[in-house]
């Protein structure tokens, strides 16, 4: 028999606080979406919606309001953590060494459209015409667009789609963008939402027939969301794309057609959402139900996260089969930006960083403390007295017991017995 007893840090020091949050009200759009998922800024009002948005910031100036533009906002107090690291980090060819920084991927969302990392775009060998703009194929010699001279990105084309050292990578010959992060304390399978992507798309105000612009739509560049609990078997979020067909460059969506994509949601100009994803979608897919009956994944010890870019033409399809269809082509900063990835549950918010362990059997006890970052002495005496505490409240039955500190990256700090 093995029992769990759990002591939240954060509740010890920030009980009051915890008690009196609100839950965050998440406004209707001025622009109400058509399909049956979330919009692109706050519910669709639909009873139903999926991936609803979550904001970035809160405050005086209302729900998903940057801060960089809206004083007395601040970050959505809902977040308990956000990517601690960059493991993989592989953009396509021709993206601009000024968005080559993945380290820009870490900490909390900005809701700045320039800070960001970009995965980079896919190309056709051949010409492509959508409601009027062609996209053409680039010509032997031709570099990238939008990569200034002296850029290491600037290559000229070869003219073989199939050679990967030029500047330029294409759809069917070439691997889409990836980014893949970590986080100190694991993600786990909460109630609702557990995770938001911020990518930097954003909304139309006017309509632009003549380039394919929709006054409410969404400018947007999509990725597919996959995660793993050791970095090696990844589990695809099971997806639907709704777009009836092409989008062109400057064009836009129906954020409310895309279904566990990231990057519908608007977080630019002054708007800061983010996609958010329910780690029980997994427990639907026979996939991600494989991976977990072997041991390979973990819903409540999620610790990366990868993103792979959608070259939007039609190629790439959904969980259904369906054509994937966002702004294509696009450069420079092409495909999927990242800004940031928030966490709505992890192992430190619901389990707390204190966990202790009775097993029946060898009567003893093993209590381990992950503290991060090192606390000064005063907090290591805190939490001793707070289970020294427990301990005369009866409440930990403890015949003997060893008291492991540990840090972030499971290294041994104090033992105790």
């Amino acid at each position: 028999m093995k029992t769990t007893l759990t002591l939240t840090l954060a509740a010890l020091l920030t009980l009051a606080a915890t008690l009196s949050a609100q839950p965050i009200a998440i406004p209707d759009p001025p622009n109400p979406a058509t399909g049956p998922y979330g919009g692109g800024v706050g519910s669709d009002g639909l009873p139903n919606a999926f991936n609803e948005p979550v904001p970035g910031f809160v405050g005086p100036a209302g729900d998903g309001k940057a801060a960089y533009r809206y004083e007395g906002n601040y970050l959505n107090p809902i977040f308990v953590g956000w990517a601690t690291g960059v493991v993989e980090y592989k953009p396509a060819n021709g993206v601009a060494q000024n968005w080559q920084t993945p380290e820009k991927a870490l900490g909390p969302v900005t809701g700045d459209i320039m800070d960001i990392v970009t995965l980079g775009e896919l190309w056709l060998p051949y010409d492509v015409t959508v409601d009027g703009i062609t996209v053409y194929a680039p010509r032997q010699g031709e570099p990238p667009p939008n990569v200034n001279r002296g850029d290491p990105q600037r290559l000229p084309y070869s003219g073989d789609p199939a050679d990967p050292t030029d500047g330029w990578n294409f759809v069917g010959y070439d691997q889409p963008g990836t980014i893949t992060l970590s986080f100190a304390s694991p993600i786990v399978n909460g109630s609702g939402a557990d995770f938001v992507v911020f990518e930097n798309a954003f909304v139309a105000n006017e309509a632009q027939p003549d380039v394919g612009i929709v006054a409410g739509g969404v400018f947007a560049e999509l990725a597919y969301v996959e995660v793993s609990t050791d970095n090696i078997h990844f589990a695809r979020f099971p997806s639907v794309s709704l777009t009836a067909g092409p989008v062109n460059t400057y064009g836009n969506i129906d954020p409310s057609n895309v279904y566990n994509l990231a990057g519908a949601s608007c977080n630019g100009y002054g708007e800061s959402w983010g996609t958010s994803f329910n780690l029980d979608d997994l427990l639907a897919d026979p996939d991600a139900l494989a991976l977990i009956a072997d041991g390979y994944l973990d819903l409540d010890n999620i610790i990366y996260i990868k993103l792979i870019d959608i070259p939007g033409c039609g190629y790439y399809t959904d969980s259904l089969g369906n054509p994937i269809y966002d702004a294509w082509t696009t450069n420079g900063s092409g495909g999927f930006d990242l800004d940031a990835i928030g966490v709505l549950h992890n192992r430190e918010s619901e389990y707390g960083e204190l966990v202790a362990t009775t097993t029946a059997l060898s009567l003893s006890q093993s209590l381990t403390m992950s503290v991060q970052p090192i606390p000064e002495p005063s907090t290591w005496a805190l939490l001793l007295m707070s289970v020294i505490a427990l301990l005369v409240a009866g409440q930990l039955p403890i015949k003997k017991f060893k008291l492991q500190i540990t840090n972030c990256n499971d290294q041994i700090l104090k033992n105790h017995r």
